[in-house]
């Protein structure tokens, strides 16, 4: 039996690795874009992608259509907010919907921010907080 699994899981393995090559690097929506960088590591099936530009509700579809292939091949997600210019609740939402939903299934999502000004504000107010920044150590 340890044989079968052995096979098994370097079947998987491989067929991670040929899922990661055929992932586009970048995924570009009207002034946004997600970049996707899955881990290089063989043993673990991870990946950041680092969103940036308008995040709001003219974005939530393309980028809900776009992601929700990616996250079937991969355990752990990064979702990383930088440089972003505008962001609603809408996208806030679709966040919440992906890391909640893909924890039901068993897999890790992380997500952090790096916002400003009035972003923040939106996120603090609408009580997402905990959601959207990982608590920094002091």
């Amino acid at each position: 039996m340890p044989a079968s699994r052995s096979k098994s899981t370097a079947k998987k393995q491989e067929e991670t690795t040929a899922k990661k090559s055929d992932l586009p690097e970048v995924i570009e929506m009207r002034d946004a874009k997600i970049s996707l960088h899955p881990s290089k590591r063989k043993t673990i099936r991870k990946i950041k992608l680092i969103l940036s530009g308008t995040l709001n509700i003219t974005n939530v579809d393309q980028a809900r259509s776009s992601l929700l292939p990616v996250f079937e091949n991969f355990d752990y997600l990064d979702f990383q907010l930088k440089e972003v210019s505008s962001l609603d609740l809408s996208f806030i939402q679709l966040l919440y919907h992906f890391k909640y939903s893909f924890a039901q299934k068993g897999k890790n999502v992380t997500i952090d921010s790096e916002l400003t000004g009035e972003s923040r504000k939106i996120i603090v107010h609408a009580g997402f907080e905990e959601l959207m920044f990982i608590p920094k150590l002091v």
